[in-house]
């Protein structure tokens, strides 16, 4: 045997071992780790309340996955690349569709979100417009719904139990967990589902857009959340779509978030940027590739254009550069050289970003200090800390943390997550010879549960199995009896 292959497997072995003893491995770091149920607790939890609020069982149930942005969520611009993947953190969303109902009925479980727990809302066009005085999750909702009507599907009225693990305003997407569960569970319920991934990154994107009244809003933490995949790190290009998939099987480090709960993003002028110096920075963008041809190009585009936007123009360009070198560390899994790059994007986010939590700043200046800590860099304009760390010091870098006595600090070990899926779903079959003088040429699609008292043949039921999703019919002009 090739002395190389026996090497690769080897090294397959060892991280398959790994992965099979790691369960049963304890050496006391998740008592100082933050807790949050899994997907099969937070289901059984939100099936309960469900249960106890409107007294009937769910049919259906999905989640969205959060989005961890590694690198490239520290800038406004919305069109520029980043190195992302889907966590095990999760918003999901447990229901039923309410027959001959055009109401929908929400409650939600999150402690974390202000306002009104439960809510009723009409599914008339008019009672989905979007005000800036509601509750966040309200208007989600709403722009989720509108979304999903845009395309041509037909909305029915349905109650709904929200429950999520996601920590509210900490850069993890929780908003855009939430209306991707949304749109999931409207596919589920009737049977509609979006022809490819992108189609519906688009419209939950379009969705969020309507939410938050404002073209700024990024789509990679969508596209995270619809196509995150179990041990995989993406990097997304949103100018083109497109998705380079790394394997995220680290035996030797763990990526840990350091988040500071209640912590308010700046507002001063600095940390955001105006709009028509965005549009200004977004048409630097898109142009400067067609100027690059001209001996005078870039002096050219500096003459058009004020500074601020042409230094947002060079600070995407080296990030992009940035996280394609951290794509190539991740593959070749060099650990220290990916440190450094995180390093390296820390100081460009203080940049760009112009100011940062005096906490934050803290912990940031004690880390560089601590065995360990290949790297680190703020992330969710500077609302959270993303840390590498080798496990062989894991212990040392909790106790550490403890010793700083910052008040109401959370740390999560990331763990990549499939993504948005549907948990289970049971639409009823129409039974075909109840249908009697149809007269008009459509395309009929019905959707219920099967009861137990159904008059159907037992092989129908044997071949049909006890759940399916639906039955189409053809019906000619002329009344037919069938």
């Amino acid at each position: 045997m090739p002395l190389f292959l026996f090497k690769s497997r080897l090294v397959q072995f060892l991280k398959d071992y790994y992965k099979l003893v790691k369960p049963y491995i304890d050496d006391d770091i998740s008592r100082k780790l933050e807790s949050f149920p899994s997907v099969a607790e937070l289901t059984t939890l939100a099936e309960q309340e469900f249960i106890k609020y409107y007294g009937l069982f769910p049919t259906c149930a999905v989640f969205a996955p959060g989005c961890l942005t590694i690198a490239g969520k520290n800038t406004d611009l919305a069109e520029s690349k980043s190195l992302s993947m889907a966590i095990q953190l999760v918003t999901l969303v447990v229901g039923k569709r309410s027959h001959g109902s055009k109401w929908c009925q929400v409650k939600t479980l999150s402690d974390e979100i202000a306002g009104e727990k439960a809510f009723e809302l009409s599914l008339k066009d008019e009672n989905l417009r979007v005000s800036t005085e509601e509750t966040s999750w309200i208007r989600y909702l709403k722009g989720t719904i509108r979304s999903f009507k845009d395309k041509g599907a037909h909305v029915p009225g349905f109650q709904i139990v929200i429950a999520s693990s996601l920590p509210v305003k900490c850069g993890l997407g929780s908003s855009s967990a939430l209306v991707v569960a949304l749109y999931t569970f409207l596919e589920a319920i009737t049977n509609t589902y979006t022809r490819n991934v992108m189609e519906k990154t688009l419209a939950c994107h379009f969705a969020e857009k309507i939410a938050a009244a404002s073209c700024r809003v990024r789509i990679t933490d969508v596209l995270t959340s619809v196509l995150g995949k179990v041990d995989k790190i993406s990097v997304l290009d949103t100018r083109s779509l497109h998705i380079d998939r790394c394997d995220w099987n680290a035996i030797d480090v763990e990526l840990i978030l350091i988040e500071l709960a209640n912590l308010e993003k700046s507002n001063s002028p600095e940390s955001s940027t105006n709009e028509i110096c965005y549009k200004e920075a977004m048409i630097v963008t898109n142009t400067t590739s067609r100027w690059r041809t001209h001996p005078l190009g870039v002096s050219m585009m500096e003459y058009l254009f004020s500074q601020k936007p042409m230094q947002i123009n060079r600070n995407v360009i080296d990030q992009d550069e940035r996280i394609g070198k951290m794509k190539d560390a991740i593959r070749r899994e060099q650990w220290k050289e990916w440190g450094k790059l995180l390093w390296e994007n820390h100081h460009s986010a203080c940049e760009t970003l112009s100011f940062l939590p005096d906490n934050i700043e803290r912990i940031m200046n004690m880390l560089k200090n601590i065995e360990g800590v290949l790297g680190a860099s703020v992330t969710g304009y500077g609302a959270s800390i993303i840390t590498l760390v080798q496990r062989s010091t894991l212990k040392n870098f909790f106790s550490f943390l403890n010793s700083t006595k910052i008040s109401q600090q959370r740390c999560y070990i990331m763990k990549s997550c499939k993504g948005a899926s549907t948990l289970y779903t049971y639409e009823r079959h129409l039974n075909p010879w109840t249908i009697k003088h149809l007269s008009h040429p459509k395309l009929i699609i019905k959707y219920h549960l099967r009861d137990k008292g159904d008059n159907v043949k037992k092989d129908y039921y044997n071949k049909a199995g006890k759940w399916s999703a639906a039955i189409s019919l053809y019906t000619p002009r002329k009344s037919m009896d069938l």
